[in-house]
């Protein structure tokens, strides 16, 4: 009979209803296998949803660092403090949520830049492959062309350099 010394154990079991603790068999059949559970401690942590968001929150760059990348983590911020109820959102301090109303206010001018972008991307991509130019397809490069060049210099960006490699 060999003793195994205690150790600390930290399970997450957000969600959980029920905790069981079960011993198996090491394997060499069930003769002898035996657990001592001592003095065994469960600690519940509660984390409100407010203190979730505003965690969410603080975790998003400032708004003068926030890129088009940031946009699943800011939707998930947002939408989480949407769900809040209002007792909850109580709890979230006024400077997180100027900052990510601003977030917000950014990513949304972000967004109507690429979708104005997407339009001349489309053109350029409906472009035949270079070796397979002919002379029909000049007016639709040139067009393609000044589309792009018509964009502002914020909007450029969200045309890939592969694409502009076909124009």
């Amino acid at each position: 009979w060999e003793a195994v010394h205690a150790c600390m154990l930290t399970v997450e079991v957000a969600g959980a209803k029920k905790i069981t603790l079960r011993v198996r068999d090491g394997h060499d059949g069930i003769a002898y296998d035996s657990a001592g559970w001592g003095n065994a401690i469960l600690y519940y942590a509660s984390v409100s949803q407010a203190d979730k968001v505003i965690e969410m929150i603080q975790a998003l760059p400032e708004v003068d660092d926030l890129t088009i990348d940031d946009r699943l983590s800011l939707e998930k911020a947002q939408l989480a403090f949407e769900n809040l109820s209002d007792d909850e959102k109580q709890k979230v301090p006024d400077d997180l949520v100027n900052k990510l109303q601003e977030l917000v206010a950014k990513m949304n001018e972000f967004q109507e830049l690429e979708a104005v972008a997407r339009v001349v991307v489309e053109q350029i991509q409906a472009l035949p492959a270079k070796n397979q130019l002919t002379l029909r397809d000049f007016g639709r490069v040139q067009a393609a062309r000044a589309a792009y060049e018509g964009l502002t210099d914020a909007q450029k960006p969200y045309v890939s350099e592969s694409d502009l490699a076909k124009l």
